[in-house]
């Protein structure tokens, strides 16, 4: 069932309840009413668990306590056993309410209705787990009984009147990028934050196909030796004129009309000494206001697998970015965004663009809401975790334009908890600096339209 992110109220007990066991089938030993504790006081995680040794009996207890007790029964130091802990526990109380499906901690129903799954625990924390095992029956215990315990909902993130969360240190650890369709909008990042712009995200004109597969600009200005980062470039599906007037369709694309453009396309990458370029083909199909958005939610699938293939005929080491927009969980046509997924060959990379609006996102309550839903980010992590494949962010911001939350701080904080929680599988991000009339004037320099924001983003995003 779907497991609610849980809030930390510096040091009161948590509103809402996870009422369900992290595994309640009796062939995994446990107990079919087993059921967490209905308290979290304070920052100490309860869950009822089963100690080692006595299968099928839940008792109400601290984690650290309940663990440590199973270590001693199965011979493990105690040293080793908090060393163990202090990984796989010590991030629920800094991951400051980020869902905690955003960092492949618990399971959540696939929100285009296809089956359960069961996250594991990421490597980071079943590799220390080994480390701190010892040989033999008593080690594999403890591992098991910790692997098992990274299921727990913990008492994290911040109350409705009180959204602060407490950031667990600062830096970027994983690619971060500026939109850069000018080159000198890289140099304005790389002074702003202090620190190497690590990706150039553009896009190509995209009025006709001549300048979407043979885009001179912007590939003539981001070659290996202009630019030695790496390039993600935003493509349509087909050529729209003057933004409206689309020069093509899904249907003539699934018959493979347009092979031979996509395979230019990628002779073109190559060319200009990007053949291992992230494409985002097609991004943001689930909003209305491009003109490749699927009709035929089938059809459109097959397109978009042609287009890959024509691309990787020739320039064989492309990275796919599926692209979806957030807060469109339903496409034009009707039909779950996720229908539109063209399936795993197709994807190297399950990516969002992410913006602070429709709605904005002030508090934690409003923040756990839409992260989890079918065009959420915390969705998006889950579903590219459980697919084995790498997310993005290539485009996220404060919006101070219409329908935005304005300058707010607290989403720079949200953000860079999730990137900070999944940095395993990140393939980069990128917050779109834009300060144009009518745009969603995100801009935190070159003119610095949300101060606060822009003071946040340094204090986390800088090189400190």
């Amino acid at each position: 069932m779907p497991v609610p992110a849980l809030s930390r109220q510096r040091g009161r007990p948590a509103r809402e309840l996870h009422k369900t066991c992290l595994s309640g089938e009796p062939s995994d030993g446990w107990p079919s009413s087993c059921r967490v504790s209905e308290a979290c006081p304070g920052r100490q995680v309860l869950r009822k668990v089963r100690v080692a040794g006595s299968a099928g009996v839940c008792k109400e207890t601290g984690v650290h306590e309940e663990i440590e007790r199973a270590g001693a029964a199965a011979g493990t130091s105690r040293s080793d056993v908090r060393r163990a802990v202090g990984v796989v526990v010590k991030g629920w109380h800094v991951r400051q309410g980020a869902d905690l499906a955003s960092a492949g901690l618990v399971s959540r129903a696939v929100p285009s209705g296809g089956p359960r799954r069961v996250d594991p625990p990421s490597r980071a924390a079943t590799g220390a787990l080994r480390r701190v095992s010892r040989s033999g029956r008593s080690g594999v215990a403890l591992v098991a009984l910790l692997i098992a315990v990274t299921g727990l909902v913990a008492c994290s993130g911040g109350s409705d009147d009180d959204p602060g969360p407490v950031i667990d240190g600062t830096g970027v650890t994983w690619v971060s990028g500026a939109n850069a369709n000018h080159p000198e909008d890289t140099e304005l990042w790389r002074e702003f934050t202090g620190r190497d712009v690590d990706l150039a995200m553009m896009f190509v004109t995209r009025s006709s196909w001549d300048t979407v597969v043979s885009p001179e600009w912007p590939l003539n200005a981001y070659t290996p030796d202009k630019w030695p980062g790496q390039f993600s470039v935003a493509v349509p599906m087909w050529p729209v004129q003057d933004g409206q007037y689309p020069l093509g369709n899904e249907r003539e694309c699934a018959a493979g009309e347009y092979d031979e453009y996509w395979a230019e396309f990628g002779r073109n990458l190559q060319k200009y000494g990007r053949g291992d370029a992230i494409v985002r083909l097609g991004w943001e199909f689930n909003g209305n206001w491009f003109k490749w958005y699927p009709e035929d939610s089938e059809t459109w699938e097959e397109c978009f697998r042609r287009e890959v293939t024509a691309i990787r005929s020739t320039a064989p080491d492309v990275q796919i970015d599926w692209t979806m927009t957030m807060g469109r969980d339903e496409m034009p046509n009707g039909d779950n965004v996720w229908a539109a997924y063209p399936g795993d060959e197709y994807v190297d990379i399950i990516g969002i663009d992410y913006y602070d609006m429709y709605p904005p996102k002030p508090t934690q309550e409003t923040w756990n809401r839409t992260c989890v839903k079918p065009s959420g980010l915390c969705t998006v992590v889950k579903e590219a975790r459980a697919r084995g494949k790498k997310f993005s962010v290539p485009e996220w911001g404060v919006v101070s334009g219409e329908g935005g939350g304005g300058d707010n701080p607290f989403f720079i904080e949200k953000m860079y908890e999730i990137f900070h929680a999944n940095a395993d599988i990140l393939a980069y991000e990128v917050y779109y600096n834009n300060a144009e009339e009518g745009n969603v004037r995100s801009s935190l320099v070159g003119p610095v339209l949300n101060p606060k924001s822009a003071k946040r983003y340094q204090e986390l995003f800088g090189a400190g």
